[in-house]
């Protein structure tokens, strides 16, 4: 076959994916291949900035880091407005709704902002760590910033023009990696993070009104303002549980064990999370506006929500096992003997990133179709499970006990939410239970392979045992994933 023809058989597949010009069906494909880019892109940079400042600080500075972000997110999610859910979900919006949507932002960013820095001293006494105060207030800044952001970038990814909405992301993110690096090798402190967030932020409100076309107006509409607060209330219910059973091990494994304990937890947690998480998010910003528009044809709804169960799957399984697998070489070699003590909780929550993001394609299929009750209820039996065990996993097991209880935590989100995924398409459960089950025997062939050559080939951690096992079971899963991709058209 000659590269011309070649070349005519690719280009005649994207222009059959794409479909028509302002279809639903091009908008998400063109959605999908934006952020995949932007995110493998974002993910590069990322992982080079995270082996990086490991090297440069110590796990102390990454458990300071770790608190302070936990008591920022804390404040972000008690005073969430479901305003951009409900700007997304809403079919018929018009200029009102933006310019309210912008003024109720600004102000929660403000309010946000004192309130971080006023009590920014009672979190340092709390952990007796004073220097908790000025981090929590630096950080404060970001709120202020980030209630600024034009809101049009909600309106973009409303209207699924990702190209756009990703740059501005991506260059936000690619500024404060750079920053965070450079001052790691400056200053070799946990400022470091501190000030690379911050950058994040002013790069991302300058880029909003130089990127985009919508100019809002400081117009407060009453009315408005009390629909956003009514459609909010179950969105607030939601963030709140979702921040305790996911935010709340941090400060308490902080307070009992001490930040360096805290900083293995936390790598570990964000290495585990930190390709596949990337993966279904990415998914999710596309697929939650083409379901939204879909919420009144459940046929095309029902194939659209198997389509990306199969693919998400595909991806994220193996990077979570793989990553498990070679913990033991990559700790070490990658990171630097000191963070060897990570590698347990490392292997244990790579699994609860796999059940997270698995679990979290499910979100945008509830939400967009206007039923955020079924999430609610799912995170009332997670937030009750969570409290009643957290404590005993602590006590009883440590860092590895948490870890094992968080990821059982993630398990049974993962199943209430396939029940919830279920009420509402029914005919979901066959195809994607038949799917998963010939991902993981592929998953299986693929870790026979890397634990065999790790037993057989290999006595000590190196980079070339690093390398190898890889290699293999790169070579191992993907020609049996392509071999099933071909055997799960059919059923799609």
């Amino acid at each position: 076959m000659t590269v011309m023809k070649i070349t005519d058989r690719i280009r005649s597949f994207v222009q059959n994916a794409r479909g028509e010009e302002g279809s639903l069906q091009r908008d998400a494909v063109e959605g999908v291949f934006w952020t995949s880019g932007a995110t493998v892109v974002s993910r590069v940079v990322s992982f080079l900035r995270t082996i990086i400042l490991a090297r440069l600080l110590v796990p102390e500075d990454f458990g300071l880091f770790g608190t302070a972000l936990a008591a920022f997110a804390a404040l972000q999610v008690f005073t969430e407005t479901g305003a951009t859910s409900l700007l997304v979900q809403k079919q018929e919006i018009d200029d009102r709704y933006w310019n309210s949507g912008w003024v109720i932002s600004i102000i929660r960013g403000m309010i946000l902002c004192a309130f971080l820095s006023l009590f920014s001293g009672v979190v340092a006494d709390f952990y007796s760590r004073p220097a908790l105060g000025p981090i929590l207030r630096v950080l404060a800044l970001s709120f202020l910033l980030e209630g600024f952001n034009n809101i049009a970038l909600i309106q973009l990814q409303k209207h699924m023009r990702f190209k756009r909405k990703v740059a501005i992301a991506q260059i936000a993110e690619l500024c404060g990696s750079l920053a965070a690096i450079t001052l790691g090798i400056i200053l070799q402190s946990y400022w470091a993070l501190v000030f690379g967030k911050l950058v994040t932020s002013v790069i991302l409100l300058l880029l909003s009104w130089i990127m985009v076309d919508f100019v809002p107006r400081l117009r407060f509409d009453r009315s408005l303002t009390l629909e956003f607060l009514n459609f909010g209330k179950p969105m607030f219910v939601i963030s709140v549980l979702v921040y305790i059973i996911t935010s709340v091990d941090d400060l308490i494994l902080g307070k009992v064990l001490g930040m360096t304990v805290l900083g293995y937890y936390t790598m570990a947690y964000g290495l585990a999370s930190f390709t596949t998480l990337h993966v279904s998010r990415t998914i999710g910003q596309v697929v939650f506006p083409a379901y939204a528009r879909l919420q009144d044809e459940p046929e095309k709804l029902e194939r659209g929500f198997v389509t990306v169960f199969f693919y998400t799957t595909l991806v994220v399984a193996p990077l979570s096992i793989g990553l498990a697998l070679v913990a033991g070489e990559f700790t070490p070699v990658v990171m630097s003997e000191q963070w060897i003590p990570m590698i347990p909780a490392l292997r244990i929550l790579c699994f609860l990133g796999l059940f997270r993001a698995v679990g979290s394609i499910t979100g945008p299929l509830i939400l967009g179709s206007g039923r955020p009750d079924f999430m609610r209820n799912n995170k009332l039996v997670e937030f009750t499970v969570f409290v009643v065990g957290i404590y005993p996993a602590l006590r009883y097991g440590g860092i590895i006990g948490v870890c094992l209880f968080t990821t059982a935590i993630y398990a049974l989100s993962f199943i209430l939410h396939m029940r919830s995924a279920q009420k509402i398409l029914p005919g979901i459960v066959k195809p994607v239970i038949r799917m998963t089950g010939l991902i993981m025997v592929c998953v299986g062939v693929m870790s026979a392979v890397v634990v065999a050559e790790d037993i057989l080939l290999f006595e000590q951690d190196s980079l070339l045992a690093l390398i190898v096992m890889v290699a293999s079971g790169a070579a191992t899963y993907l020609p049996l994933a392509f071999l099933i991709r071909k055997r799960v058209q059919i059923l799609l």
